[in-house]
């Protein structure tokens, strides 16, 4: 394997399976809804990690690291998307005392929709292909290579958050959540929110 390929194949399996947005969108779903919507959103997640690395290749995230001000903006656009999830899974806690209770039908489009734009407005994602992702592949890098960066991280982002999918809609995980649903969307909803003023922070 290209040491280039191998080093970004790391470092981005490293950054990704750190719980983050991403990783608690996919399990609640999954926990909430059933595996079908969870791979739904996992499909949506790893679209929004393909856009980025496109993204990132030609040159756009560099605009954004350029251009402070749109780069601060698009920063606290992903923040408030962020609040936003966090606000809704306080409400789902607040609302209903079980997981059979909010068990209701989500249309396919939304778990997809819903799994890219938390990706697309996700920071740690952003912030990871405007540094680490653009240094890594410099001036020299082939397209080729570029193209298989690409593939690369759309596959392992897919093999990863359908994983997920799969291992949160078990029978086992599913009740032991639906025991404690209000908590577990009280404890998402503390921890993004968390997440979003450290991020926060990182701009002012």
């Amino acid at each position: 394997m290209n040491v280039t390929l191998l080093t970004l194949f790391v470092v981005y399996m490293t950054v990704m399976i750190t719980p983050g947005p991403n990783f608690m969108v996919v399990a609640q779903t999954s926990t909430i809804y059933g595996w079908k919507n969870g791979i739904l959103t996992a499909t949506g997640v790893s679209a929004g990690s393909s856009i980025l690395a496109i993204l990132a290749i030609t040159g756009v995230t560099s605009f954004l690291l350029k251009y402070s001000t749109i780069y601060i903006s698009v920063k606290l656009l992903g923040i408030s998307y962020l609040l936003y999830i966090s606000y809704r899974f306080f409400m789902q806690g607040r609302n209903c005392a079980s997981l059979e209770a909010n068990n209701s039908l989500v249309e396919p489009v939304n778990s997809f929709s819903h799994g890219l734009l938390t990706n697309l407005t996700n920071p740690k994602a952003l912030m990871f292909f405007i540094t680490v992702f653009t240094s890594i592949l410099d001036l020299s890098t082939t397209y080729a290579l570029k193209i298989k960066c690409i593939a690369m991280i759309s596959l392992c982002s897919f093999v990863w958050h359908f994983f997920l999918a799969i291992v949160f809609s078990l029978k086992m995980i599913r009740k032991i959540f639906s025991k404690n649903f209000g908590y577990v969307c009280y404890g998402s909803s503390v921890i993004i929110f968390i997440f979003s003023i450290l991020l926060v922070r990182t701009i002012f």
